[in-house]
């Protein structure tokens, strides 16, 4: 179990991370207030000695939980009724009998929140939280490794966004199978950041 989630997870977690960094290089505003927060948390050279100070990187986990929701990393998720379940929508009934194979297509929250196809991490802020959100499943099989996903992220994305001004490259961004194509950044050093002496 822990090789599965130190191996498993590896390439759904740098896609979370790419997604993140991508949107954050296209929102100045956003990826400013990554950064003053992760020069504040993260102020020595490298991950915390405690990794509960991940928790003051608001900014940096509302950026993420928003990646997540316009760029969920599985995308399709598998499910079977346990028991006969009727799913009653707008002029029509589906019925779904116990042990129905069923193939559900994550959505990025249309009916759920406003503007749902822009990048709006100051949602989470609010009462985005209380939103159907899926994005490591749920019930007994919900993902193990969700956990060290998240740090992993919070801690890569705080570092980048605290030591690299981002900015897109141009090219065609694409997707496959919920991993980027043709993602490209430009990343500027920042000056006198704990990177920056140490180069």
């Amino acid at each position: 179990m822990v090789l599965t989630m130190m191996l498993a997870g590896q390439d759904t977690t740098s896609s979370l991370i790419a997604w993140t960094l991508h949107h954050l290089a296209g929102d100045p505003d956003t990826q400013e207030r990554v950064r003053a927060e992760a020069a504040t948390v993260l102020r020595e050279f490298g991950p915390p000695a405690d990794p509960a100070a991940l928790r003051g990187l608001r900014h940096t986990d509302a950026a993420i939980q928003e990646s997540l929701r316009l760029r969920p990393v599985v995308p399709v998720m598998g499910f079977r009724p346990t028991r006969h379940t009727v799913l009653h929508g707008t002029g029509y009934d589906l019925s779904l009998p116990a042990g129905q194979s069923i193939l559900l297509l994550l959505s990025h929250g249309a009916r759920a929140v406003p503007d749902p196809d822009e990048f709006r991490p100051r949602r989470w802020f609010g009462t985005m939280t209380a939103q159907p959100f899926f994005p490591f499943g749920a019930g007994p099989r919900f993902c193990p490794g969700h956990n060290l996903a998240l740090l992993e992220a919070t801690l890569v994305v705080g570092l980048a966004c605290r030591d690299f001004q981002l900015a897109p490259d141009g090219g065609k961004v694409g997707e496959k199978l919920a991993f980027p194509t043709g993602l490209r950044l430009r990343p500027q050093l920042r000056p006198g950041t704990a990177g920056a002496t140490r180069r």
